[in-house]
């Protein structure tokens, strides 16, 4: 990704932020409930070391593969994010 200006620095910066707060959201969650991500991993069809670097806030999250990562492990995919707490990074985010 090129960084061309403050604004570019800023929607990278913020876009990294909600990666790991979702990354580490879905962990809490999984452990919470005992969900391998082995299980996960094969539902999902996303390599285990990818679904770790996710988990682990070390690789950025596809959409695509939140709605697949939420559906394996049963959870709502709007209520997690909000748990996650980006919805109020957002919101500040906007007032830059």
């Amino acid at each position: 990704m090129y960084i061309t200006n403050i604004n570019d620095t800023l929607i990278y910066e913020q876009r990294k932020e909600t990666d790991e707060m979702l990354g580490s959201t879905l962990k809490t969650y999984m452990k919470k409930r005992g969900i391998k991500q082995t299980y996960v991993a094969s539902v999902t069809k996303i390599p285990p070391q990818v679904l770790g670097q996710i988990l682990n806030e070390n690789r950025k999250l596809e959409a695509s593969e939140y709605f697949k990562i939420c559906s394996a492990v049963n959870a709502d995919p709007v209520r997690l994010a909000e748990e996650s707490g980006i919805w109020e990074q957002d919101k500040a985010a906007q007032l830059v």
